[in-house]
């Protein structure tokens, strides 16, 4: 997903009430999970998705850090992240992540 689409996919999200208690029910979930598998890298990336959905960037950005200290190469954390700092207008610390998720894909 482009990160322009991504970014209009985020507001679209944050202005249905439905959406955002879908979103919170799987975060639930997500704590559920990750309270029996702590380091699962897929349930923390999702749930940072989840977060950046509902709006709770900087939430999110704490979940890719995770995922991306358990998997330094994460192409997916790295693309994230770059992502929610675009969002946050955090552009020269966007560009960082996601010239390293190129040079990940690249290997």
């Amino acid at each position: 997903m482009e990160s322009k689409n991504y970014i209009h996919y985020i507001n679209l999200v944050k202005k249905s009430k439905e959406s955002q208690e879908k979103f919170k029910i799987e975060i639930e979930l997500y704590d559920y999970f990750l309270t029996l598998l702590p380091d699962d890298i897929m349930c923390i990336d999702n749930k940072g998705k989840a977060y950046a959905l509902i709006g709770r960037l900087d939430e999110s950005i704490e979940l890719f850090d995770k995922v991306i200290k358990l998997n330094p190469q994460d192409l997916e954390a790295h693309l994230n992240k770059g992502r929610v700092l675009t969002e946050l207008k955090r552009y020269d610390n966007a560009i960082e992540y996601f010239e390293k998720s190129i040079l990940f894909n690249q290997k």
